[in-house]
């Protein structure tokens, strides 16, 4: 068998595409012969380590600037005739679009190959993403989402139920090692990563701090950059960086960053299923998390970690996972080992 997984993404590596990597590894162990297609960037160069054959498409990134228009479509042309040629050449049998753009380039070829999209968002309420998402799942055999939430909102697109399949997110356990037990005398110390952004709730974390105003012998690391929109996370680095709070940019490997974590803050406005949060639990990290989008699916409340939807809920769950932090570390560990298993999520994909 042969699977071509193509993105549009070049320049970035978030959750959804960490878990491609997964997957196409995972495929890879298991005899399939993987493809992946992408215009030339760092995401290009991790696919490298992990497929059996890189393919560089000539897109460029998507825009909302009209004049940007026919440059857009000229891309989108050269892009089709690309991959129509990757795909009779090597004889793919499926193509896998790995995100909603990605799936646009898979609807520019018509109805020659197999089209299974998988897609890790959950776009606004509005007609006219209800008519791009319901146009472009027309094209697709399979649509797989890491979420009943995100399924939730495809179908109330108007997509058909029987089309959307959940998949979630996941890792090799073994390459997980549980984070060792607290030291006596170390600062507690509060994680919260990903993009600085108002969708990521970054600065839902100034209200969080207010509400732990007097808390002892605790730290705030907060991991990540403003790509989307650099104004608002200068603003916020300006605001809130301190002698609790440091932000440390991008780094790596962030398993060792996790074993470092006593606690993931996520106070996202809205996620999927935040693949930081399968990372925790599977570094035996519990979580503080937003109650929107697939997090309620991630946390079961007083025991890998709590929901809030204000900051004083977050607060008070901080100080409950701070006096029982082991019972809570060793139940986060045992959710992901449950739930976040990727041989077990590898052999359902081969299913669709």
């Amino acid at each position: 068998m042969k699977v071509l997984f193509l993105s549009h993404q070049s320049a970035f590596l978030y959750g959804g595409e960490i878990v491609t990597l997964e997957f196409m590894r995972e495929l890879r162990r298991e005899g399939v012969e993987v493809h992946f297609a992408a215009p030339q960037g760092i995401y290009m160069e991790r696919a490298r380590e992990v497929a059996n054959f890189c393919h560089e498409i000539p897109s460029m990134q998507f825009s909302r600037k009209w004049k940007l228009l026919p440059k857009l479509m000229a891309s989108l042309l050269r892009t089709r005739n690309t991959l129509k040629k990757i795909l009779r050449e090597h004889g793919i049998c499926v193509l896998h679009a790995t995100s909603l753009k990605a799936m646009v380039f898979a609807w520019s070829l018509g109805n020659q190959f197999s089209v299974i999209w998988h897609h890790h968002d959950i776009l606004p309420a509005s007609l006219p993403n209800f008519l791009w998402l319901r146009s472009l799942s027309w094209r697709s055999r399979r649509i797989l989402v890491p979420s009943s939430a995100t399924r939730s909102a495809l179908l109330a697109s108007g997509i058909s139920a029987e089309k959307v399949h959940v998949l979630r997110n996941g890792f090799r356990l073994e390459e997980w090692a549980a984070r060792p037990p607290r030291g006596l005398n170390q600062p507690f110390r509060i994680g919260m990563i990903g993009e600085i952004s108002p969708r990521k709730g970054s600065d839902r974390l100034e209200g969080f701090l207010k509400e732990l105003a007097g808390e002892p012998d605790f730290e705030v690391l907060v991991v990540g950059e403003g790509l989307s929109d650099p104004d608002f996370a200068e603003k916020i680095r300006e605001r809130l960086a301190s002698n609790k709070v440091k932000f440390l940019g991008r780094i790596s490997p962030m398993k060792d960053f996790y074993r470092e974590m006593d606690l993931l803050f996520v106070p996202s406005r809205q996620d999927p299923l935040p693949t930081v949060i399968v990372e925790a639990g599977l570094s035996a990290v519990p979580v503080l998390g937003a109650r929107v989008g697939g997090i309620p699916e991630m946390i079961e409340n007083g025991q890998n970690g709590f929901l809030f939807d204000n900051e004083a809920e977050a607060a008070e769950g901080f100080r409950k996972i701070r006096t029982h932090w082991q019972d809570f570390s060793r139940q986060a560990r045992s959710f992901a080992e449950r739930n976040y298993d990727i041989v077990k999520i590898t052999e359902e994909l081969k299913k669709h």
